[in-house]
């Protein structure tokens, strides 16, 4: 990975990150982009994670040395039972495209000294975007015939103040004490 690549990790992925630090037996290669990827990253909350950033989960198009791959979606899972459409950050690839931004580029080196220059072309899901949208219900479209101009609020749950007590008068209060 080029220095003058910087990753932009969320919390969860740091965690993650850190944790495969902890318990990687060790490809030399894979360890170092790993790193490094920690090392140099940017670090956001998953509210504020730009929406053009590949996070965990997020559905992508990308190219490997100008050949156009995906869509796939990028996994925290591991091993050869994956589905054809997921890429898992147990990869050279994967771990690569983990962090970049629509347009980046990126080159990592294999252990064997061959390398492979990754692309991020679009990103079609990230689900810190498709979170943020839940939360705020005006921020996605409008129902079809809506008026696009009119927020919708759903109200909140009233709480009634119920005393204690049994109401017949005989609590002496604070003077008894």
């Amino acid at each position: 990975m080029q220095r003058e690549t910087f990753s932009q990790l969320t919390t969860k992925d740091v965690d993650i990150l850190i944790t495969m630090v902890d318990r990687s037996p060790g490809d030399p290669a894979y360890l170092r982009l790993l790193r490094n990827k920690l090392n140099f990253a940017t670090i956001y909350f998953r509210d504020d994670v730009p929406s053009d950033v590949v996070t965990l989960n997020s559905r992508l198009c990308y190219s490997v040395n100008g050949r156009p791959h995906g869509p796939h979606i990028l996994v925290q899972s591991e091993g050869d039972d994956l589905p054809a459409f997921a890429v898992s950050i147990h990869t050279m690839r994967g771990l690569a495209l983990l962090g970049l931004a629509v347009g980046e580029v990126t080159t990592i080196e294999y252990a064997n000294g061959r390398h492979e220059t990754l692309a991020v072309d679009e990103l079609m899901f990230q689900p810190e975007v498709d979170r943020r949208r839940g939360e705020h219900p005006s921020l996605d479209p409008a129902p079809q015939g809506a008026r696009s101009d009119v927020v919708w609020f759903r109200p909140k749950n009233q709480r009634t103040f119920e005393p204690d007590h049994d109401g017949d008068g005989d609590d002496p209060g604070p003077q008894a004490a």
